[in-house]
C-alpha cells in the first residue's frame, strides 16, 4: 500500500505532458489569433480619431488667425500707398497696424518709432499643402522681413481655392487681380480644406477630410 501511494503521488508530481503543453499553446494561439486584430482595430480608430481632432483643432486656430488679422487691412497706415498688394486664389499680402504700435517682436521699436514707420504687411500664401505667414516691418522708407514663411496649418487641399475676394456690391473678382481690383476689394472669403494624409498608415481606412470657412468684411476700407 505505501508503495502504490507513494508511486501515485509521483505520478501526480510528474506536471503537464507533453501533449497536453501542445494542446494549450494551441488554445492560446487561436485566443491572440482573435483577440490581437481587436486590439489593432482599436489602436488605428484612436490613432484616427486623434489625428482628425488635431486636424480640426489646427484649422480652427489657423483660419481665426487669417481672419483677425485681414479684417484689420488697412487700419493705422495712412502713409502707404496701397492696402492689398497681392491677391490671388492661393495668396493675399496686405498692410495694417495689426500690433496696433506695440514694440514687442516682430516689429519692434526701431520700427515702430521711426517716422512714419510701425505698419506690418501680412503675406498669407499656399507653399505645397501648406498655409505660411510673413510678417514684413515698415520703417517708413522701406519693408524688412521679419517672419518668413511660418506654417500655420498642413495638408491643405490645393485644388481648392483659398481666397475669394468681393467688391463694394458683393460682386466676387477673380483671378489674379490688378492694382485697380486690389483696391476695390472691401470682403475676402477665407476657406481652408483640408486632408489628413497621416491615414496612410491604417491601412485601407479613407482619408479624414475638413473645410472651415469665414468672410471678412475689410471695415477700415469701407
Amino acid at each position: 500500500m505505501h508503495s502504490q501511494m507513494t508511486n501515485s503521488t509521483l505520478a501526480a508530481q510528474d506536471g503537464f505532458s507533453l501533449i497536453e503543453l501542445m494542446i494549450s499553446a494551441v488554445l492560446i494561439a487561436m485566443i491572440l489569433a482573435g483577440v490581437l486584430p481587436l486590439l489593432t482595430g482599436g489602436q488605428n480608430a484612436y490613432e484616427a480619431q486623434s489625428a482628425d481632432m488635431s486636424m480640426r483643432q489646427g484649422a480652427r486656430v489657423a483660419l481665426d488667425k487669417v481672419t483677425r488679422e485681414t479684417r484689420l487691412a488697412g487700419y493705422g497706415i495712412d502713409n502707404i500707398a496701397q492696402v492689398f498688394t497681392i491677391a490671388s486664389a492661393s495668396s493675399i499680402q496686405f498692410a495694417a497696424d495689426v500690433d496696433d504700435g506695440d514694440t514687442d517682436a516682430p516689429c519692434d521699436a526701431s520700427f515702430e518709432n521711426a517716422a512714419n514707420g510701425g505698419a506690418e504687411r501680412l503675406t498669407y500664401s499656399v507653399s505645397g499643402t501648406n498655409l505660411t505667414r510673413s510678417v514684413d516691418c515698415w520703417n517708413g522708407t522701406t519693408w524688412t522681413s521679419e517672419i518668413s514663411n511660418q506654417v500655420l496649418i498642413a495638408d491643405l487641399d490645393t485644388s481648392q481655392t483659398v481666397f475669394r475676394f468681393f467688391d463694394e456690391n458683393g460682386t466676387e473678382m477673380t483671378g489674379t487681380l490688378s492694382s485697380a481690383n486690389r483696391d476695390a476689394i472691401r470682403s475676402v472669403a477665407i476657406q481652408l480644406d483640408l486632408e489628413d494624409n497621416s491615414y496612410d498608415h491604417l491601412g485601407d481606412q479613407e482619408h479624414s477630410t475638413y473645410q472651415i470657412a469665414s468672410q471678412v468684411e475689410v471695415h477700415n476700407l469701407q
